[in-house]
């Protein structure tokens, strides 16, 4: 059967893929998907203009893309793990140098210098914010992070239940559940008191046994609340010789202890707040530091890179431990995490460089300020905001008596996205729940105005 190739957007010829075919002993090209359930196939042409000039297909596109609704970022309320944040212009510069930006993740020791001593910075500068002793470079995302950190302590305690404590993102516990999934271990969520937002010790010690590996919980939770009975959890955990995993907002460490004072064993979180702006949902930067236990880190995912001497005794970088898959280990690598955007890591390292600790605890200190400013609206306008009597960083949750989604559209319409409905997380609850986040952007004048949306006023 003769088949027609020539496509108009292929720079491929009818006679090119003809070739090919006969190379791979096949009659046609939709066997290359045979794979692929032909109710996943479209089945037909897509709907795709004809051809048209460099101008007319600019104008094509910007009256598409004018089609898109802009929101500034002193406008948006959306948090829960990413956040806007404002990037110095010297990071995208110093970012956007070609040794950082044309280079690829190093895979050899030796190569690369500058990139290897960037990202050994990167994890120097997340060791002192964890005060935990060893930081890989790096990780895909909060959630990639948390659940390898689990799979570790599986493969370090040699136990199958883990713990998880209180309300956790419902996007990183779909993470979590996915990856433990094939290694047939008990996942057990602890639920929170509805007064203090937290999860009552007397369960933990129900539910903490000789069988748990890790105990894993948020700071801040997903409701926002702050744990404040770390130390018990901790020998709660170690006793029954469990390890203790944190997920952390990285901003919120410079307000607190570092988690390894308080005897975390591991420590996960998000990096995107740390220099690397939103983008269409990525790319984002997981963070991954653990105690200085030989044992432990031998168990750690990904790559660390560390500071050597060469022969001549001067002072170089190199990857110390790489426990992937494509390094030789195959089915016995650690983990089968590849190429990560090494790029981030690098952003994050010239952003905390250039904000230094007193740069971080302001930023961090202005956030919470604000936080409990837009708190303390709200209660005046007979909100209970937050629901719960735990401390609060930069988010928390708010009870409605509508249905957040109308809260929404009137904030769409006036301009504003007001947060993210979260009641069937917590309807049991609060009933009714919008969750709010405070980034460095808002000013008084959006967070009365939110407040007056929320309220239904005027006076938007």
């Amino acid at each position: 059967m003769e088949y027609d190739y020539f496509h108009k957007y292929l720079g491929l010829s009818h006679e090119d893929i003809i070739s090919m075919l006969k190379f791979l002993e096949i009659n046609n090209i939709e066997e290359l998907f045979s794979d692929i359930p032909n109710i996943l196939k479209l089945n037909k042409d897509l709907d795709l203009p004809d051809e048209m000039d460099e101008k007319e297909l600019k104008r094509l596109i910007t009256s598409i893309l004018a089609e898109n609704i802009t929101i500034p970022p002193n406008k948006i309320f959306l948090g829960g793990g990413v956040y806007p944040v404002h990037v110095p212009a010297i990071v995208k510069s110093i970012l956007g140098r070609s040794e950082f930006l044309t280079s690829y993740t190093p895979y050899q020791p030796e190569i690369s210098q500058g990139v290897l001593q960037a990202l050994y910075e990167y994890q120097s500068l997340i060791s002192i914010l964890t005060g935990l002793e060893v930081v890989n470079a790096s990780m895909y995302d909060w959630g990639s992070s948390a659940a390898e950190a689990l799979l570790m302590s599986i493969r370090y305690t040699r136990k199958k239940k883990i713990v998880i404590l209180g309300p956790v993102s419902p996007n990183r516990l779909e993470v979590i559940k996915t990856y433990i999934w094939p290694h047939n271990i008990r996942l057990v969520q602890l639920d929170w008191d509805k007064d203090t937002g937290l999860t009552p010790i007397e369960d933990m010690y129900n539910q903490v046994d000789e069988d748990t590996a890790a105990i894993y919980i948020e700071v801040p939770s997903y409701i926002g609340s702050v744990e404040t009975n770390i130390e018990e959890i901790v020998k709660i955990a170690h006793n029954k010789g469990a390890l203790v995993i944190m997920g952390v907002d990285p901003l919120f460490l410079s307000l607190i202890k570092p988690p390894g004072d308080f005897g975390v064993d591991i420590v996960v979180g998000e990096g995107q707040v740390l220099g690397n702006p939103l983008n269409y949902g990525g790319p984002l930067l997981g963070i991954f530091a653990v105690r200085g236990d030989m044992k432990l880190i031998r168990q750690m995912p990904g790559r660390v890179i560390g500071m050597a001497n060469t022969l001549d005794g001067k002072r170089c970088y190199t990857m110390i431990m790489q426990t992937r898959e494509q390094h030789i280990r195959r089915e016995n690598a650690t983990s089968n995490i590849c190429t990560n955007e090494a790029l981030t890591a690098i952003a994050s390292a010239i952003y905390i460089s250039l904000l230094g600790a007193d740069g971080l605890y302001s930023l961090s200190k202005s956030l919470i300020e604000r936080s409990h400013i837009l708190a303390e609206f709200l209660c005046k306008r007979g909100f209970q905001a937050p629901p719960y009597t735990s401390p609060y960083f930069r988010e928390f949750i708010v009870p409605l008596e509508i249905n957040p989604a109308i809260i929404i559209k009137r904030g769409l319409e006036a301009g504003y996205i007001v947060g993210k409905d979260i009641t069937s997380i917590v309807k049991s609850k609060y009933g009714y729940s919008l969750h709010i986040s405070i980034n460095e952007f808002h000013r008084e004048k959006e967070l009365k105005e939110l407040v007056e949306l929320l309220a239904g006023g005027d006076k938007y």
